[in-house]
């Protein structure tokens, strides 16, 4: 069974208009310090009851496909910025849906429930970079045991967040004094749903889907 990257489908609902908010900041913990996280959210990736098992795989077969939005693409939202104005601008136009033609780029999809199957690819080291302070990429996917790379392209304070949307909790934390600078993350070590925030700049937000398995496009 193939499935579409839950964070993916969160923003294309709060940019269509609805009602709820699945953000982050839409979720505080009641009765703690954000800092301690949020609180849990519905989250369609969750640690398996089996671990993956590398095995031979002698007729391997190939899925193809496109992944269409159905309806009208939302238009890109465009964001006020209230601290940082000489590095993030008046404005940022966050175009968190990106089409080509009916098709929708940078979808995720991947395959469910597969406990064995071919090798991990030998490069598991994945890019997340603040730049003119929003995150990109805006959705990605990494498998377990991967180094993470988040850098800071700005003349800017950046605390970036890594929330797991199923328990809440912060798997990670990636902080920044100055441009340049390069913070790996390795923590993310069990499948999971990743929402990632910036301390300073409420309005970023990324999306990783953590695998354990390398089943995924």
């Amino acid at each position: 069974m193939l499935r579409r990257f839950f964070g993916f489908s969160i923003i294309v609902v709060a940019l269509v208009g609805c009602a709820r908010d699945d953000t982050a900041s839409a979720h505080p913990r009641e009765n703690g310090d954000p800092k301690d996280g949020v609180a849990p959210r519905p989250a369609v990736i969750s640690p398996a009851a089996q671990p993956y098992k590398v095995v031979a795989v002698s007729a391997g077969g190939t899925i193809t496909g496109t992944v269409d939005f159905d309806g009208t693409p939302p238009s890109p939202q465009v964001v006020r910025p209230t601290s940082d104005a000489n590095v993030c601008g008046n404005s940022i136009v966050a175009k968190n849906v990106t089409m080509s033609g009916a098709h929708v780029a940078g979808a995720i999809v991947w395959l469910t429930d597969i406990r064995s199957g071919k090798a991990f690819p030998l490069e598991r080291r994945s890019e997340l970079t603040n730049d003119n302070c929003i995150l990109d990429p805006f959705v990605q996917v990494m498998t377990t045991a991967s180094t993470l790379n988040v850098s800071n392209d700005d003349r800017a304070l950046h605390t970036n967040r890594f929330i797991n949307v199923g328990t809440g909790q912060i798997a990670a934390v990636a902080p920044f004094n100055d441009d340049g600078e390069v913070v790996p993350v390795d923590r993310l070590n069990e499948p999971m749903e990743v929402e990632v925030v910036c301390e300073q700049h409420p309005w970023t937000h990324a999306w990783i889907a953590v695998l354990d398995h390398p089943y995924y496009a």
